[in-house]
């Protein structure tokens, strides 16, 4: 489901599988142009998100239409296990977050 469009607490959509305990947690960025990055920033706020949503270990994802993401912001990323979802990606982002939660 998605969220309220304000005090979202960094949570921009829902998933949750039924009959199940998966869920995810999606942060979108929007960029107004391909080459802008999205920063360490959008990292923070979905962990931040994971403490306001009852839910048991959620996936953690930051989706972007921009394609690309500054150094810090991948290692923040990779550090807290958070998918990193670009540009290139987005025709694939249903079959990626599926199968996180398969």
């Amino acid at each position: 489901y998605k969220t309220q469009l304000s005090y979202d607490y960094g949570a921009d959509v829902i998933v949750k599988k039924k009959n199940s305990d998966l869920s995810a947690i999606v942060q979108c960025k929007h960029r107004s142009s391909a080459k802008k990055a999205i920063s360490e920033t959008a990292v923070d706020e979905v962990l931040k998100s994971v403490s306001h949503y009852d839910l048991d270990a959620p996936k953690l994802f930051v989706v972007t239409n921009g394609g690309l993401a500054t150094s810090r912001c991948r290692d923040n990323a990779a550090k807290n296990n958070v998918a990193l979802i670009l540009r290139d990606d987005l025709l694939s982002v249903e079959k990626i977050i599926g199968s996180e939660l398969a």
